[in-house]
């Protein structure tokens, strides 16, 4: 997917999720974001996105518990 405006300080984001079934009842979900970051130092967006990813994960985990 893509976020084509938003509030956040960055531009071009997509984002990709691929959810693999391990074989049992698990499965592994690999989520990839490409962004850059605009009017900020990467490292304060990056940080930003990277928790929102894992508690979107987090809760993700938890509706199928």
């Amino acid at each position: 997917y893509e976020i084509v405006t938003t509030a956040l300080p960055m531009d071009n984001y997509s984002s990709t999720m691929k959810v693999e079934a391990n074989g049992d009842t698990s499965c592994t979900v690999n989520w990839c974001s490409r962004f850059e970051p605009a009017g900020v130092l990467p490292e304060k967006i990056e940080d930003y996105i990277g928790i929102q990813l894992v508690a979107a994960l987090q809760n993700l985990k938890a509706l199928h518990e």
